[in-house]
């Protein structure tokens, strides 16, 4: 299998069904990939951001990527507050080891201009 660092759109993998979802990991880096029905490879990185205030986000932003990002930090749902999850106090140094750390201000920003572009 590849690592995400060699995986690119339009590679294409003949062992994966159609539409079967598989996450690529490679360092702090993570990928999903959806197979469409010509076995092609779509990919979409996730890029884990948080502050010190232990508000955590990715990008590309939504809340279906918030969630796949959880699942990856094996963070629970009960952690999830509307736009973003807060992370555990217990798991704050290993979570903050996983993420770009940016200002509070910086993830209001990624936050409401995607949500701007949604409406």
């Amino acid at each position: 299998m590849k690592h995400i660092s060699e995986i690119q759109i339009g590679d294409k993998f003949k062992h994966l069904p159609s539409g079967k979802i598989k996450m690529f990991k490679h360092e702090n880096d993570i990928a999903w990939a959806v197979i469409n029905p010509d076995n092609y490879i779509i990919i979409e990185e996730l890029k884990y951001y948080c502050d010190d205030s232990r508000h955590l986000i990715c990008v590309p932003y939504s809340i279906e990527n918030l969630h796949k990002m959880a699942e990856d930090l094996e963070i629970k749902r009960c952690w999830f507050h509307k736009n973003h999850y807060d992370i555990p106090k217990l798991r704050i140094e290993e979570i903050k080891g996983k993420c770009e750390i940016i200002s509070t201000k910086e993830i209001l920003k990624i936050i409401n201009s995607e949500t701007d572009n949604k409406i």
